[in-house]
């Protein structure tokens, strides 16, 4: 197992890629991006395949390989417009697949249109960013449910709590929002997966976050881990599995350990989001997102769990909070976070 980054598009702002080195300086040697990061991708849904070789190329001059990459540009939008080719939308986003297998990339997420969306309405933060990746705002006050609470020594961390005011029997288990979240999901996976196996390419797919429906009115699937199991057995393949996101996993209240110990059986965890919180949805009606030794969870028991079934790909710490004096990009909170599973991985 090794470390893993999410990062953001602001890491590639700073001058001759100072911030891209800094992750390597900390001991992060691979890292999870955005294909939105080519331009021109969110409009057509499209690339050339030296557009990917030249990101890859750049990220390799700063001693990084990219792990995963989430796809959720135009090609697997489900757009209103009546002139929007859906099978050719879908015929891109296997194309990009076979490119991202190309380059070498052994996993990819694809962001079916109706789970960006709920993404963004569950997120601590609006459209553009991502939660709880910038340090220098760590929710949106506009967006309910969130709030910026404090730990030792006054470090800042997002909070979320459920209310009925977030929710209505619309977005409900049973309800036709859900359906037709599960028939475009199925639908694009259904096309998608022998591609994927084609290309060498693993599917990865990330659940709600958080794990609840409905949220805001709005239906959510991925939320528990029979929906995951749903997946897998409606389309099965080998290279059909899932991030396994400990935190949001957690937040749902079911045990981390079994499902580590029931996916990691299939060989279905291909990516994992090693993030620590406090207290969680079905129990406390909400959970706060922590730094990764001052959470509920004893995350040298995780990674000992994963290191059992014979994980040995990336532990990506996902989120990050904010600390005294810290870059608008969290390099403070990354380098403890890397630095503290790095322990965790030399304490095995």
């Amino acid at each position: 197992m090794y470390v893993s980054a999410y990062i953001h598009p602001r890491w590639f702002e700073s001058k001759s890629d100072q911030d891209l080195h800094y992750l390597k300086q900390i001991g992060i040697d691979h890292v999870d991006a955005s294909l939105s990061l080519i331009g021109g991708y969110r409009e057509t849904g499209i690339f050339e395949q030296n557009d990917l070789n030249k990101l890859v190329d750049r990220l390799d001059k700063a001693g990084l390989k990219i792990e995963r990459v989430t796809a959720h540009g135009r090609a697997i939008r489900r757009e209103r417009d009546p002139e929007l080719d859906q099978t050719e939308e879908l015929d891109k986003l296997c194309k990009v697949t076979e490119m991202v297998g190309a380059a070498g990339i052994p996993v990819m997420l694809p962001l079916p249109p109706e789970f960006e969306k709920t993404n963004q309405l569950s997120s601590t933060q609006g459209a553009g960013y991502f939660q709880g990746q910038y340090s220098g705002q760590l929710i949106d006050s506009e967006i309910s449910g969130w709030e910026e609470r404090t730990g030792r020594g006054g470090y800042a961390f997002p909070a979320y709590r459920h209310s009925a005011t977030l929710n209505d029997e619309r977005g409900g288990e049973y309800s036709e929002g859900v359906q037709l979240l599960w028939e475009e999901l199925l639908k694009i996976y259904k096309a998608l997966m022998s591609v994927a196996e084609s290309a060498g390419v693993l599917i990865a797919q990330h659940g709600a976050d958080p794990p609840i429906t409905p949220l805001r009115g709005t239906p959510q699937i991925l939320i528990n881990f029979a929906d995951f199991e749903r997946l897998f057995r409606e389309v099965p393949s080998p290279n059909n599995g899932m991030t396994f996101c400990v935190g949001t996993r957690y937040e749902s209240g079911e045990d981390v350990f079994d499902g580590i110990r029931r996916f990691g059986a299939q060989g279905k965890i291909f990516h994992v989001h090693l993030r620590n919180v406090r207290g969680n949805l079905l129990t406390d009606g909400g959970y706060e997102e922590r730094l990764p030794d001052d959470g509920d969870l004893n995350m040298m028991d995780v990674v000992r769990a994963l290191h059992k079934i014979g994980y040995d790909r990336a532990l990506d710490y996902d989120h990050v909070v904010r600390t005294n004096g810290d870059s608008f990009i969290g390099r403070q909170s990354a380098a403890f976070s890397a630095g503290y599973i790095k322990g965790l991985l030399a304490g095995l």
